[in-house]
């Protein structure tokens, strides 16, 4: 009888060929498949940017044409006088919000956001660690996934906004209403952004205001060095380029679009009475 012999394993040459296979799958999947999150990414943040644009539009039509307020004074949040009725800005759960919290941008427009806090969000666990602190109202209002060109759209507080003086000397340099764009589809409204960490010292993925290139003069870097906007986001006014290098921005008429740091450096995104890309508070051009 002929006796029949079976091989239970494989010859060394036959691995090495499996290994170099599985190798070879793994160097077109695996980035592949990081490609396809940061698409996804991409998408979310985008689609985040575009729900924000709605709800900005939907206060300025609740609020006869003038656009949300990009940093309060503390008079406008605080209190009333016979020039200024006060801005009564709540909570999710009604109560009234005074102070820093009420100055920023997000508790102003989240009832837009038919009670979805969550939206503005770029990484939900950051609020849900957020929530466990009690001073929860600054913290939310610190982080938002967009910051809002306030300086520019709305006036802000901080950025010689609503100072008397300046306006004399400017101009209306802000926008305060919905229909002043001259070009809608060239001004920014909100850009993604990155800033301060209150639960340690890496900066977040967000933060509630971003600054322009200039106003009296320079603000950002330079340079825009990327690995250095990673530990000091204040270098580019805390614009955040998360997006394999480029930040989303999202402008008057309602699109988002991604920019470079070099597209960004150009001040005729950001303000609606710049004449050239290095304009700056002064200049007549």
């Amino acid at each position: 009888m002929t006796r029949i012999h079976t091989r239970s394993a494989f010859t060394l040459i036959e691995l090495l060929v499996v290994f170099a296979v599985v190798a070879v799958l793994t160097g077109i999947v695996v980035p592949a498949a990081s490609r396809a999150r940061d698409a996804a990414r991409h998408v979310r943040e985008v689609a985040a940017g575009q729900q924000l644009i709605i709800a900005y539009s939907l206060y300025a039509e609740d609020h006869k044409g003038n656009v949300l307020v990009g940093y309060a004074t503390a008079a406008m949040t605080d209190s009333a006088t016979p020039d200024n009725q006060a801005l009564i800005v709540q909570d999710q759960t009604g109560e009234r919000i005074f102070g820093v919290p009420a100055r920023r941008y997000p508790w102003r427009i989240a009832p837009y956001f038919d009670g979805a806090f969550e939206a503005m969000y770029k990484d939900p666990s950051l609020l849900s660690r957020y929530r466990e602190r009690p001073d929860f109202q600054y913290v939310a209002s610190l982080s938002p996934s967009f910051g809002l060109n306030s300086a520019f759209v709305g006036g802000d507080a901080d950025r010689f906004g609503f100072n008397s003086a300046a306006l004399k000397n400017w101009g209306s340099f802000y926008i305060t209403r919905i229909d002043q764009p001259r070009r809608a589809d060239n001004l920014l409204v909100f850009v993604t952004a990155h800033g301060a960490n209150p639960d340690g010292p890496d900066p977040v993925p967000g933060y509630f205001r971003v600054d322009a290139p200039r106003r009296l003069a320079r603000v950002w870097n330079s340079t825009i060095d990327l690995s250095t906007l990673n530990r000091t986001p204040a270098a580019a006014g805390n614009v955040d380029f998360r997006h394999a290098g480029r930040a989303a921005g999202t402008l008057f008429d309602g699109h988002t679009q991604t920019y470079t740091p070099t597209a960004l450096d150009d001040m005729r995104l950001w303000s609606n009475q710049a004449g050239s890309p290095d304009w700056q508070l002064g200049n007549s051009r």
